[in-house]
């Protein structure tokens, strides 16, 4: 059963988020990343993982639903455009991998230089 609810969780996110962002994101032009993101993907973000419709470990980091939205959003373009002009797509993926890597190994070593002086609150 968690496997289910975890997959419609995961349907949830990846239909949502790029129905809702150009929704709610048009109307406020360069605002819009920020508008859309904290409208669309903050309630989203908070139903799947704060209300627990996705398992996460304890003490794990629920970063999931970036990965599920982005091949969503690459297989719509895929569908609508063919295979021939994903190479934009491709690119905004790797760059934004290439974002979280390093984002993910910031947070590292700051929570192990923070936990060393003690300032962590874990």
């Amino acid at each position: 059963m968690k496997w289910f609810k975890s997959v419609s969780a995961y349907f949830f996110a990846a239909l949502t988020v790029p129905l809702l962002w150009s929704l709610i994101g048009g109307p406020f032009g360069v605002w819009s990343g920020f508008v859309a993101g904290f409208l669309v993907l903050g309630p989203v973000w908070y139903l799947v993982h704060y209300r627990e419709w996705i398992a996460t470990r304890q003490g794990g980091s629920p970063i999931d639903m970036g990965l599920t939205i982005a091949v969503a959003i690459l297989t719509k373009d895929i569908v609508q455009k063919g295979p021939k002009d994903i190479e934009w797509s491709l690119l905004t993926i790797l760059i934004v991998s290439v974002g979280a890597v390093l984002g993910g190994w910031l947070a590292f070593t700051l929570d192990h230089k923070w936990r060393k002086k003690g300032w962590a609150r874990h």
